[in-house]
């Protein structure tokens, strides 16, 4: 079979394998690596942090380019049928080289000029893209797909009491400082 290589940028707050704090000095790319060669890209779901990940699968020869739950560090794309390309940058994808020079989105100025923002999976350029956050990028043989692994919703309310909340909430702040 093929080998699988994973590239992670950022900080993770909380892994050891099991989703409970980590010692901040451990390099953790390998346990991440190991999670997703057992459960595959679900273990994203257990991953807290401000990170981007990309995992090269050569059993499945797939592609795969996530980032965390806000997408504190972004992710932009382009891609052309066998050609494929990310970054944090998107000047990274302006100077690669391997694509022409992109399109100016006239859509994307009108938003700027309405709301001061180009929304998501939108850029100035036709031709790129953004991940949006709690999302990754299959990218296989030349077709691409955008999954959710994390959303929230605050349409829902919690049955959950004001103290429940209160203390899950004093958790989630003592696994992450």
């Amino acid at each position: 079979g093929g080998k699988i290589a994973m590239v992670v940028h950022g900080t993770i707050f909380q892994w050891d394998g099991t989703g409970s704090p980590s010692d901040a000095t451990k390099c953790i790319a390998g346990d991440l690596l190991a999670a997703y060669a057992k459960e595959g890209i679900g273990f994203l779901r257990r991953v807290r942090g401000f990170f981007s990940v990309a995992i090269w699968d050569g059993r499945e020869e797939t592609l795969y380019v996530a980032t965390d739950r806000f997408r504190v560090y972004p992710l932009y794309y382009r891609c052309d049928g066998d050609k494929f390309l990310f970054a944090s940058r998107m000047n990274a994808l302006l100077h690669s080289g391997v694509f022409g020079d992109p399109s100016i989105d006239p859509r994307a100025i009108v938003q700027v000029v309405a709301s001061s923002i180009i929304s998501t999976p939108d850029t100035i350029f036709r031709e790129m893209k953004k991940i949006p956050p709690g999302h990754y990028i299959v990218w296989k043989r030349g077709d691409i797909s955008i999954r959710s692994y994390w959303d929230i919703s605050f349409l829902l309310p919690s049955r959950r009491s004001e103290s429940q909340l209160a203390e899950e909430l004093r958790v989630v702040f003592r696994d992450v400082l």
